[in-house]
């Protein structure tokens, strides 16, 4: 998982970051974050996937 700066955390009942993730700079993540997922924005969506 890579997080980086600026990020937010709507945490209502818990987030939960999947393995490989990556938060983009200033997202605010409302949502889990599926493994290998790539995510950004303000609601942060997902953008791509991380190839292994």
């Amino acid at each position: 998982m890579y997080v980086n700066w600026d990020c937010l955390f709507m945490d209502r009942d818990g987030i939960s970051i999947g393995d490989n993730a990556i938060i983009g700079a200033a997202a605010a993540v409302t949502h889990d974050v599926p493994a290998n997922a790539i995510v950004a924005g303000n609601p942060a969506r997902i953008i791509g996937n991380v190839q292994d």
